[in-house]
């Protein structure tokens, strides 16, 4: 009677253990290259120019998508800036990537020459607001720039402070170099605007 319990006990063991190795075997452990892990982590509009995961989950909540924010900027620039559904952090990084994508959709090439002037114009704008909204997310929200040392999101803000100060800067240089004809238009900005409280919506 003993062998027999015995026996038992150790079918139903050998039968646990089968369904344990068939359950492991569906299991598999696969390997990212590390730009692969940086695109999933860091893509956004200046990596691969898409807006980010951040980006895309602020529009969600404001009833927009990337789709729509793209086919009318402005609307979707004042829903961001006037929804009261998300913190001044996820405005500020949104309203800085949305500009940012402005600002590389206005510098792409195949414009004619007689409309450069006016190209160039809105992408030194573009990249200006890029950088005021990305300062502002840095040093004007409620958490410093060390609390958030460690957050992608932050590094990615950065970048788009970095880059578009630079694009800022070689836009302008280059639209002082021009004819007077060419640079008639050129962006007169006031950096009264830059202040944090300044609309966010033009």
């Amino acid at each position: 009677m003993m062998r027999m319990r015995l026996s038992v006990l150790m079918l139903m063991l050998l039968l646990c253990g089968a369904a344990l190795l068939a359950g492991c075997a569906g299991v598999q452990v696969g390997s990212i290259s590390p730009a692969e892990y940086l695109a999933q982590r860091r893509g956004d509009v200046l990596t691969t120019g898409k807006l980010s995961t951040s980006a895309q989950e602020v529009l969600r909540v404001i009833g927009s998508d990337a789709d729509l924010c793209r086919q009318d900027g402005r609307a979707c620039r004042q829903a961001l800036a006037a929804s009261a559904g998300i913190t001044d952090e996820q405005r500020l990084s949104a309203l800085s990537e949305v500009w940012l994508q402005v600002a590389l959709s206005a510098e792409k090439g195949g414009v004619p020459a007689e409309r450069a002037a006016a190209a160039d114009t809105t992408a030194i704008e573009a990249w200006l607001e890029t950088a005021r909204h990305a300062y502002a997310y840095l040093f004007f929200t409620a958490r410093n720039p060390r609390d958030r040392a460690f957050e992608d999101r932050q590094t990615q803000v950065r970048d788009y402070y970095n880059y578009a100060v630079q694009q800022a800067i070689t836009g302008l240089t280059a639209a002082t170099r021009r004819p007077a004809s060419a640079t008639a238009t050129r962006p007169r900005r006031s950096f009264r605007k830059w202040e944090a409280g300044a609309s966010t919506a033009t």
